[in-house]
């Protein structure tokens, strides 16, 4: 019976031990995003083959906490449990990398590539409707997957990220394609210890070298609510069985991250709830306290919106915490 309680408690010590996951300590992978994050296509009975494809442009969003130059690849391939590009009988696809600058400046590091349309995305999207239990019914997830690694660096400090793209047939004859939502604005209510004060928009950008940052005294407390653009709560339809459609509104959620500090909530938003009221989408981050001798330390922060689809983006912002 000790043996028993001491090892119950050495389990609840290790359970405390846990790191919070909305704050990021080494290099991770945060969202991506495809542009278009949806392609719907008209399929003609006679040659259901001859399909017209568009180039897709994804972006991928790293955190790196050292700042140390990243190396990308960004491949494409049919869909697997494990998001990745290794079957050696399946089609696959490089992305064409866009330029990324050499000299790194920021934690938030963003590469893009271009997935082309032609042959390529073809033979992946054709593979994937064919190997489909449904047969495409309902529209099919391709794998893109994203690999970095820090300069220099082998297999062992590559990090990956994988990213569903969904293609679907236009069935329905009114459906059409899922778009990326997008914030406007990101709001903060600060509380210095006598009360939540007067929303001010937190400036868009990381902690760059003189680049914008909302100053907040140590032990300060932010409310943090996203501002979804209008538009972004789309309406769609999808096909049924019966051979009718049936009609939905998307929700929101909100991923929250940030390299300091801790939130109230890591993630909100989503479906309303039973009684039809709307998902909860605000945050309280807690600025915690700086070390010894530290005076000031700038901290970036993440909210990362994704839709129920496949569509997301994300808004970053700096708060320098100071004594």
């Amino acid at each position: 019976m000790r043996a028993a309680a001491l090892g119950l408690a050495l389990a609840v010590a290790a359970c405390g031990s846990f790191e919070d996951p909305a704050i990021v300590i080494d290099l991770r992978p945060l969202a991506a995003v495809a542009e278009p994050p949806e392609q719907v296509v008209v399929i003609d009975p006679a040659n259901p083959l001859a399909i017209e494809l568009a180039d897709v442009r994804v972006c991928a969003l790293y955190a790196d906490p050292e700042r140390r130059v990243l190396d990308w690849q960004m491949t494409l391939c049919p869909p697997k449990r494990d998001m990745r590009c290794d079957q050696v009988d399946a089609p696959s696809l490089p992305a064409t990398l866009e330029p990324t600058p050499t000299a790194i400046t920021e934690v938030s590091q963003v590469a893009c590539g271009v997935i082309p349309a032609g042959p390529g995305l073809t033979a992946i999207v054709r593979r994937t409707f064919e190997d489909d239990s449904l047969q495409g019914f309902g529209g099919v997830d391709v794998n893109l997957l994203v690999r970095a690694v820090p300069r220099g660096a082998g297999e062992e400090q590559a990090v990956y990220l994988g990213k569903q793209i969904r293609f679907s047939a236009k069935v329905p004859a009114e459906r059409v394609a899922n778009t990326n939502p997008a914030v406007d604005e990101l709001t903060a209510q600060i509380d210095r210890g006598a009360g939540l004060e007067t929303p001010i928009a937190l400036p868009r950008g990381g902690c760059t070298d003189g680049g914008p940052r909302t100053e907040v005294p140590v032990g300060a407390e932010l409310k943090l609510t996203p501002v979804p653009r209008p538009g972004s709560f789309e309406t769609y339809v999808v096909p049924t069985f019966e051979g009718g459609s049936r009609t939905f509104t998307e929700n929101l959620r909100y991923q929250w991250l940030a390299t300091g500090g801790d939130f109230s909530r890591g993630d909100t938003g989503g479906p309303r709830d039973p009684a039809g009221n709307p998902a909860v989408i605000d945050t309280e981050w807690r600025t915690g306290e700086l070390p010894d001798g530290v005076a000031r330390r700038a901290i970036d922060l993440w909210v990362v919106q994704r839709d129920e689809r496949g569509g997301a983006s994300w808004w970053t912002t700096c708060v320098e915490v100071v004594r």
